[in-house]
């Protein structure tokens, strides 16, 4: 055998078909009937002269005579023609077969397993079969590498005698073609086995359907669990002992007895497929009997069929190294779950116990990264339980276990959700020296939380603050209403107490106000906020919205640390360095909120699968919702609530002092006077804080008050008097005490529903006063800039027209006068001439 191996490696040569004569034989029938490839026996022929050339197919062909093979090969041709009923060898050879083997079986209807054990064995043989290894190897050499390949393929071990009994069994039914891509050649004998059964045992199969449930059970027929096997032993003895039982000991009863016996069998191997409970038949058979003496023995308990080997084996007998693993586990959690690097250092220290490194083989040059598999399995779930507390407390809560939502008791427009996203494009604003920024800027979003439907979003060149929060809440109302119930916020930023503003003009804005306003709201808005991202769903919405910008050009990824977007990059520092053409190609502000807004309609129109609107699309579930019912808004006297803020303050003795964004504003007129000491609740409006409309605490008196400023040096004489005028009022209550001063509004209110009559007085109130104090500065600043106009044509210097106006008119009238009188003589003396 070992020089057959070591000849399979010779050169290839074309095949060609057996000779005609008797004594002769060319190679390919001496190689079907020596079982060797054609390769082998070329190379075992190199040395031995051809007896005779004869003709095959018109072609001449090289041929041997039997006596001059080599004495081995004439010995192993006689056995096999003995075994199978021939004379001697040379009969034997001349009557081989032309056609290679054919199964008895088509490998189609093979069942699974045998055809997958079929392809394995073909990776398994095809090295020493194709001649892989070095043709001088020796040939122990060649079967200890064929052995490992095996191994590596099939997954177990077998003997140096079986593998060459199957690389015999390949080469035999190969027949010389040396065809070994067929997978036909490499399958089991027990592939083609039936089991011969007769007509009454196959007729008596149907008694044995009260197992069906019992088989069914059983999750995979194919690799059933030991547990799975013993309760289905149990059931099938069982059931074998009621038919038997029912009959006698008589002849005919133990014929009936051994049929009953006997179909069960062929019922139980049709039920799973072959190799499962037993590899054949007559091994099926034997099982059954040693299965039932043990579980009769038993006392009939399912436990007594539990397969001990494994209780039995030497892995009870082993150390405790319970002290060893501990460490490598906790080591491999400070590592981040890099077992494979806590077991290698813990090793190279020698922190382990002798009898652990004695039982547990360590190669660091063969394999640095191999843990054992039994460790691994005993550390693997302690480390990674740990991994998310390794990150800290956070990360275990999101990893941890949650609150799953009911949304059926939410209808839409129930609730609002905002929250904060800055999206994965760059766009160009306009910077105050005149060039160009690049940005990503915020954008706050808001949507109805039960569908998704986005309502309004407001994209910040930026950093946002309180002011666009409440901006955005204020564009929500105009366009769809308030919510009935209220607002769903995120934490941080949404519920701090301080929300940073514009820190160029001064300290931050208090959210405290915004969120009051939006409680104070006459049906008593509530404002939640969301203590962990996973109970906002508008996160969710987020992440669908990125991923739909994705195809949008300008793309620079989820991470942009991370996601190395190169052409993006490129571009983006070239924009930095101020080059033009590369800023250009960055879309405006404009232009991105056009595209945002195509995004948000695209997924308002695209249908989700989700539990919250179960195949409907966002603008079909927020539709059908609102063709019943509706929203409420906001009368324009109550509009007010959202639209400015409010404090408590003390009027002092030098009127109202009020710091907007950390700038101070002093209030004061006749209303003030009359009011110092006392506690009142002051309006403002934080695009417009030089009109501030005073409400007192018990809601009974209401005024409007302008901010009192003039110019350190350049304050005309007009608005000083009219400052003086001020004075004078705040200060007229304190000088004629037990004088009666009116004031210009008093209104009684009584609070009933939700907006009442009062309110709106106050509203109405507080709009027109609004609008008369804006129309007086639009009227005042238009005069202002006619004049400078004026100035400019008459050469009057504009210092004179800001600090003392009626002057600039009068030299402005004069410069006309003299101007006109100087074309009248020019048109008279031109008149004259012409005379």
């Amino acid at each position: 055998m070992n020089a057959r191996i070591g000849a399979i490696h010779s050169p290839k040569k074309k095949m060609s078909e057996p000779a005609e004569a008797y004594n002769l034989f060319t190679v390919v029938q001496i190689s079907r009937a020596t079982g060797i490839t054609r390769r082998a026996v070329y190379y075992g022929l190199e040395r031995v002269v051809p007896t005779k050339n004869v003709t095959v197919q018109g072609k001449e062909t090289a041929a041997w005579a039997f006596q001059t093979l080599p004495l081995d090969w004439q010995l192993r041709v006689t056995r096999r023609g003995v075994e199978r009923k021939y004379e001697d060898g040379i009969r034997y050879i001349a009557s081989m077969p032309r056609e290679p083997w054919v199964p008895p079986v088509a490998w189609a209807q093979l069942q699974p397993f045998w055809r997958e054990k079929a392809l394995k064995l073909q990776k398994a043989l095809a090295p020493t079969l194709n001649g892989w290894y070095a043709s001088t190897a020796p040939a122990s050499q060649i079967e200890q590498l064929g052995l490992e390949n095996f191994q590596k393929h099939m997954g177990y071990t077998i003997s140096n005698r079986h593998w060459r009994r199957l690389i015999d069994r390949s080469i035999d039914r190969d027949g010389g073609a040396e065809n070994w891509i067929a997978p036909e050649i490499y399958l089991d004998d027990r592939a083609f086995y039936t089991q011969k059964s007769s007509r009454l045992v196959r007729e008596m199969e149907y008694i044995h359907r009260d197992l069906d449930e019992i088989i069914e059970s059983t999750e995979d027929r194919q690799k059933p669990t030991p547990e799975e096997k013993k309760y289905l032993w149990s059931a099938v003895f069982r059931h074998y002992e009621k038919l038997s039982d029912a009959l006698t000991d008589s002849p005919k009863g133990n014929r009936k007895r051994h049929r009953i016996k006997a179909s069960l069998l062929c019922y139980l191997s049709k039920a799973f497929p072959p190799g499962t409970l037993c590899g054949s038949a007559k091994s099926l058979r034997r099982r059954f009997e040693e299965k039932i003496i043990q579980w009769r023995e038993g006392n009939r308990n399912p436990e007594a069929l539990q397969d001990r080997r494994c209780l039995t084996s030497g892995n009870f007998c082993k150390s405790d190294f319970t002290a060893d693993l501990k460490k490598i586990r906790n080591r491999a959690i400070e590592l981040s779950g890099n077992e494979s690097l806590a077991y290698r250092e813990l090793r190279e220290r020698g922190e382990l116990s002798d009898e652990f490194c004695k039982r547990y083989r360590f190669a660091p040059r063969d394999d640095k990264s191999n843990v054992p598999l039994s460790v691994r399995d005993k550390i693997t779930p302690d480390v990674e339980m740990c991994l998310p507390l390794l990150h800290g407390p956070w990360e275990a809560t999101m990893r941890g276990p949650y609150t799953p939502r009911d949304w059926s008791g939410v209808r839409p427009g129930d609730w609002f959700c905002a929250d904060d996203v800055t999206w994965n494009h760059y766009f160009r604003v306009r910077l105050a020296d005149g060039g160009w920024g690049i940005m990503r800027g915020e954008c706050l979003l808001m949507n109805d939380l039960r569908t998704g439907y986005p309502l309004e979003f407001l994209l910040i060149p930026g950093k946002y603050n309180g002011e666009h929060i409440r901006n955005l809440a204020l564009k929500v109302h105009d366009k769809v209403g308030l919510p009935r119930m209220g607002y769903y916020f995120e934490q941080g930023v949404w519920a701090s107490r301080l929300v940073s503003g514009d820190r160029r003009r001064g300290m931050p804005v208090p959210w405290r106000e915004t969120e009051s306003g939006l409680r104070g709201v006459g049906m008593q808005l509530e404002v939640r906020h969301a203590t962990t991202p996973r109970a906002k769903p508008i996160e969710g919405l987020l992440l669908i919205l990125q991923n739909k910008m994705k195809a949008i050009p300008g793309f620079v990824g989820f991470n942009e640390q991370t996601d190395c977007y190169e052409r993006m990059q490129d571009l983006l520092a070239r924009a930095r360095r101020g080059e033009l053409d590369a800023v250009m190609q960055f879309p405006t502000m404009t232009d991105w909120v056009s595209r945002i807004t195509s995004v948000l309609n695209d997924f308002a129109r695209d249908p989700q699968n989700g539990k919250m609107l179960d195949g409907y699309s966002p603008s079909e579930a927020w539709a059908n919702e609102f063709r019943t019912s509706t929203l409420k808004k906001l009368p324009n006297e109550a509009r007010y609530i959202l639209s400015t803020h409010r404090k408590y303050v003390t009027v002092r003795q030098e009127g109202i002092l009020i710091k907007v964004r950390g700038i101070p504003h002093l209030y004061y007129n006749g209303h003030t006077g009359r009011i110092i000491g006392r506690p009142v609740l002051a309006f403002y409006n934080i695009e417009l804080p030089e009109l501030l409309t005073v409400y007192d605490r018990q809601h009974k008196e209401y005024f409007s008050v302008q901010e009192v400023e003039a110019s350190a040096m350049t304050a005309l004489p007009e608005q000083l008097d009219a400052i003086r005028q001020l004075k004078k009022a705040h200060r007229a209550y304190a000088k004629g005490i037990f004088s009666e001063l009116k004031p210009e509004v008093i209104s009684t209110v009584v609070r009933d529903a939700e907006y009442t009559e009062e309110e709106k007085k106050f509203g109405e109130f507080h709009n027109r006063e609004n609008e008369i104090f804006n129309n007086e500065k639009k009227e005042a600043d238009n005069r202002l800039r006619k004049l400078q106009t004026e100035a400019t044509k008459a050469h009057v210097p504009q210092e004179t027209v800001k600090r003392y106006p009626s002057r600039a008119e009068q030299a402005i009238d004069m410069r006309k006068k003299a101007d006109k009188l100087r074309q009248t003589k020019s048109e008279s003396q031109h008149g004259l001439e012409n005379t």
